[in-house]
Formats: structure tokens, sequence, C-alpha cells
């Protein structure tokens, strides 16, 4: 299996806020170059134009979490399904496009949780591999 190039613009958040939709200060911020989520159910995202029945490699890592969220989960929303995380670690998945790929962040819980995100990535798979989209490794590790 192979990969095209990265997608993501800025998805070390190494340039701050660039190329992200969020409202700086108020629903995300960018902190320590991470994405910091400063409230519960607003994204931090970036719309990119992806090739339809294309599969794409995605990665990103949360960190920042005291303790695993019980009363929700931090998504990822895609067109069809999102992968939901609720620890900190490094996430993994593919994902079959339908036009247009997502890096849409939200936190989907009863109560608010500190986390941030960082390390995010978009990459069109080059060689054969078409399954949907399915969360292939969990690494987690205490940060």
């Amino acid at each position: 299996m192979g990969f095209g190039v990265e997608l993501v613009t800025n998805g070390h958040f190494s340039d701050g806020g660039t190329g992200w939709i969020y409202v700086p200060g108020e629903t995300w911020d960018i902190i320590d170059g991470h994405a910091v989520c400063l409230m519960k159910g607003q994204y931090l995202e970036q719309e990119i134009l992806g090739e339809s029945g294309a599969n794409y490699f995605y990665s990103f890592e949360i960190g920042g979490l005291s303790a695993p969220i019980e009363d929700g989960a931090i998504k990822m929303y895609l067109t069809a399904g999102s992968p939901e995380v609720t620890e900190n670690g490094i996430y993994t998945f593919t994902h079959t496009s339908v036009g247009y790929l997502n890096a849409k962040f939200y936190l989907d819980a009863a109560t608010y949780h500190e986390f941030w995100i960082d390390n995010v990535s978009i990459r069109k798979i080059t060689g054969g591999m078409g399954f949907g989209h399915t969360l292939i490794q969990n690494y987690y590790e205490n940060f």
C-alpha cells in the first residue's frame, strides 16, 4: 500500500490556525502547536476536495485528556459514519471518499472535557485497499 501527497494544510499546527476553520479563543485555540478544544459541540475543520470512490488514509493524535471520556466521545465527522475516540492516543483509519473529505473534529459529550488534537493527516491510498472506513490502529500512551 502506498500513499499520495499530504492533503491537510498545517496538520501539525506549527503555523497557528492557518488552513483551519474555527473561532479562535472561543471554540478552539492553538496552544504550543496543538489545537485545544475550548467548548463542546464546536467544530475545528478543514474541507478537502477528494476523488469520489478513492480510498484515503487518515491519522490524528488526541492528548491532554485527564481520564477517558465516559459521557460521549471526540468525533471526526465523515460523510458516512464518524470514528469516535474516548482516550489519548494516535488513531489511524481508512475511508472511501464520496467526492470531498473532511478533517472536522468536535466533542460530542454531556460535559466539557479538555483535550488537544495534533498531527492531522489525510493521504490518498495509491495501492489496493478498499473497505469503507475502519479504525485500523489505536496506539495508546499516557501523555
